[in-house]
């Protein structure tokens, strides 16, 4: 994976370039944010090496990213994989596996999309059409947090997975709901959100190639 701008450029000084160049070489290396903790003794400089990405205005576009969804696990086994929280509504009566995936290993190759605008779930399913591609599960999103792309990504934007739904009459009426990869203070939470509020600018949706 490499940082990726797109959108009007900004000059850039030599201290942000290099910083960027930094960034990009920690991700090409495998190097986690957990290994630069320790080499920094704190958090620091880490959130500063990280957020410059995030603190100016472009885009973060990721590329094609190869995912193993490993169904041969039970549900509970499987969405605590790198989950720390996870909403009680995220459940297997709520959000069964397939029958006929279940006992099977799957590899599929997913991209995060970015619409940089406020759209609803309809028009974001259309788009990803365009470029042959389908909403993730929620399998597919938990095998996609166990990525170093999610990891840095998921810091800073909630990544939505618009295949696998539930109907729930918590909120005043029959919802939709899908699931969101997160963080919160407590650290990544796997949570869920009504399709029919549409979203916001920040939201990023996970799809896998037809």
């Amino acid at each position: 994976m490499q940082i990726i701008f797109s959108g009007p450029e900004e000059p850039r000084d030599r201290d942000s370039e290099e910083k960027i160049s930094i960034v990009n070489s920690i991700i090409k290396n495998g190097v986690t944010l957990e290994h630069l903790r320790i080499f920094f003794g704190d958090s620091t400089s880490v959130a500063q090496l990280s957020s410059l990405v995030f603190s100016r205005a472009y885009a973060l576009r990721v590329k094609v990213v190869s995912l193993e969804v490993d169904y041969t696990l039970d549900f509970h086994n499987m969405i605590h994989c790198g989950m720390i929280n996870i909403e009680s509504r995220v459940n297997e009566e709520n959000f069964p596996i397939p029958q006929e995936l279940v006992g099977s290993q799957q590899s599929v190759c997913s991209e995060l999309f970015h619409f940089d605008e406020e759209i609803d779930t309809e028009e974001v399913i259309a788009r990803m059409e365009k470029k042959n591609c389908r909403p993730a599960t929620l399998a597919e999103l938990v095998a996609f947090t166990t990525t170093e792309e999610c990891l840095l990504l998921s810091n800073h934007f909630p990544i939505v997975a618009l295949g696998s739904t539930c109907q729930s009459e918590e909120f005043g009426g029959t919802k939709s709901l899908v699931t969101v990869a997160d963080t919160n203070e407590d650290g990544p939470i796997l949570e869920t959100a009504p399709s029919e509020e549409g979203w916001q600018k920040y939201h990023r949706f996970l799809g896998i190639y037809k």
